[in-house]
């Protein structure tokens, strides 16, 4: 990745791990219920400049109902770190994609939800 993609992708993961500290919850670094592997993909997923995703599979990893309100939270919170950067960035709300106006700049509780 560029390194400002890289910068971002760091920035979000710290972000995310302040929000959760700053909600009331608590990380603790403990084993992992599951041992998580990244899943297997095609070849085809490998990129022109050799990047290949790895994500984790975490199929296996059951979340407690009360963990919901923090996940919803997050979503919101990562929504709008996005939307500070596009709109830091010049990107307004506008009725077409033309730049810097786009449609996909918009408040998290009107993005339409696919649950």
């Amino acid at each position: 990745l560029p390194q400002n993609e890289k910068t971002y992708n760091i920035n979000l993961a710290i972000d995310t791990m302040k929000t959760i500290d700053a909600l009331g919850y608590r990380m603790i670094n403990d084993e992992p219920p599951v041992r998580l592997r990244p899943i297997r993909l095609p070849q085809n997923y490998q990129q022109s400049n050799g990047f290949k995703p790895q994500p984790l599979d975490a199929h296996e990893i059951s979340l407690d109902d009360s963990m919901f309100p923090l996940i919803d939270a997050l979503a919101k919170n990562t929504h709008n770190v996005w939307a500070k950067e596009k709109i830091r960035r010049g990107w307004t709300f506008g009725l077409s994609e033309v730049s810097p106006v786009y449609l996909s700049a918009r408040q998290f509780l009107k993005v339409m939800h696919f649950t």
